[in-house]
């Protein structure tokens, strides 16, 4: 008896720890003041503000040309914006695109937002032309894949590189510009008055992206900036930077050709956009409604427990079993990073609805069932419930996933936790 209220108190205090962590937060000294380190929630377009942009069609007729602005391209070009941030990892987003090409792109308004809602809109255009005569000589076309990596040396020098694999059949045209552009000597032989008007010439390539010159370079074994390589497997290397130790200066050039190998292999915009109106503005739901809407359903919750404090013997135990599993609901939400929009707020509320109708049947329990089988018995019910969680968290569309996630997360936790939190506060072995 004794060892069983030991069990039950150590479990209330857990509870009331693990509340604490998820409603208060835990909190740290962080450059002489607190911080919470409790991971923020992940919220969707439904809160906070919002970051629009408008992309128009460049008027420029020399890189937007009348025969490629058509449906085809206009599609493509949308389809391409949408890889793009996914491949940012834009939480939520929407995409607009009508009739004549023009795209308006919407987002949660955060320092993902910040730092690539203009890369987004690039054209992603790289270029390998002659410096003197502006010929391009490779491009997206002609490249079948990019990979940004790092090449060291044996004094422990580094620099960043970006590696070209271009497409098949292209390998002659590679070893004869490779024999071109190259530095040149002047000739030993040659008088002093011919030396000292006559320099040493170097035939070069200019490496762009987009309006951007990465860098001017020649063929040379040497791995420097300025010097291109040609590797064993044929594939041509770019080094950003100069070797260096500094990892500061490594890393800086490291992500720029990450970047750009990330931008290369999903594609270039057939078209090139401007953005041309760029506005922050509030969601549906403002800060005031999200504080009506949490005082609401705190009250709610307050009301549900003390029904079961009042209907039930174990309804005190059951109500702190209910508190603790929201609560260890919501922090795993914040350490998956699921989305938190209304679509998943219904997940969420679903969830916690089905753990309370679980908890009612444990106390009601009028045919003296095990807790095994009720436990058992409402899984069987839930099974519905889990397979729509997984169909819908592997949706394309955001709103549908986020819903999915949320609820694939607690049908995960609820038997666990119900087998090893529950099930101990309502024994009384």
């Amino acid at each position: 008896m004794k060892n069983n209220t030991l069990k039950k108190v150590t479990i209330i205090l857990l509870i009331l720890l693990i509340s604490l962590a998820s409603f208060v937060g835990i909190y740290a000294k962080n450059l002489n003041r607190m911080k919470n380190i409790m991971p923020d929630y992940k919220v969707g377009m439904d809160f906070g503000e919002i970051r629009e942009i408008r992309l128009d069609i460049a008027q420029d007729k020399q890189t937007n040309p009348e025969e490629i602005l058509n449906e085809e391209n206009y599609i493509k070009s949308k389809k391409i914006i949408e890889k793009r941030m996914e491949m940012f990892r834009f939480s939520e987003y929407q995409i607009r695109q009508d009739e004549n090409g023009y795209i308006v792109i919407q987002t949660y308004d955060d320092d993902l937002a910040n730092n690539y809602m203009q890369i987004v809109a690039m054209k992603g255009l790289l270029q390998i032309k002659d410096n003197e005569t502006n010929e391009v000589i490779f491009n997206n076309n002609d490249i079948k894949s990019a990979q940004a990596t790092v090449h060291t040396e044996r004094n422990n020098y580094s620099a960043a590189c970006l590696v070209l694999e271009l497409k098949d059949g292209l390998k002659e045209k590679l070893e004869e510009i490779s024999r071109i552009y190259v530095e040149s000597e002047n000739n030993e032989n040659e008088t002093a008055e011919e030396n000292s008007t006559n320099e040493a010439t170097t035939k070069e390539l200019a490496i762009t992206f987009d309006s951007d010159n990465i860098v001017s370079a020649h063929f040379d074994d040497e791995v420097k900036q300025g010097n291109l390589q040609i590797l064993s497997d044929g594939k041509i290397q770019i080094p950003l930077n100069n070797p260096t130790t500094s990892q500061t200066t490594l890393y800086q050039y490291l992500n720029e050709a990450t970047l750009i190998e990330r931008l290369i292999n999903i594609g270039n915009l057939p078209i090139e956009y401007e953005i041309s109106n760029e506005n922050i503005f509030s969601s549906v739901l403002r800060q005031e409604v999200i504080q009506v809407l949490a005082i609401a359903v705190a009250i709610l919750i307050v009301i549900a427990v003390a029904y079961l404090i009042i209907r039930y013997k174990k309804g005190l135990l059951m109500g702190a079993s209910w508190l603790g599993f929201i609560a260890t609901y919501l922090i795993v939400l914040r350490f998956t990073n699921s989305v938190i929009s209304m679509n998943s707020i219904i997940g969420i509320a679903i969830i916690c609805i089905f753990e309370y109708l679980f908890l009612n049947a444990v106390l009601h329990n009028k045919h003296n069932s095990t807790f095994n089988k009720i436990l058992a018995n409402y899984s069987i019910i839930g099974i519905p419930m889990y397979i729509i969680a997984i169909a819908f968290s592997f949706a394309s569309i955001i709103p549908v996933s986020s819903f999915g996630i949320v609820l694939f997360w607690g049908s995960a936790l609820m038997p666990a936790y119900n087998f090893i939190i529950t099930k101990n506060l309502y024994s009384e072995e």
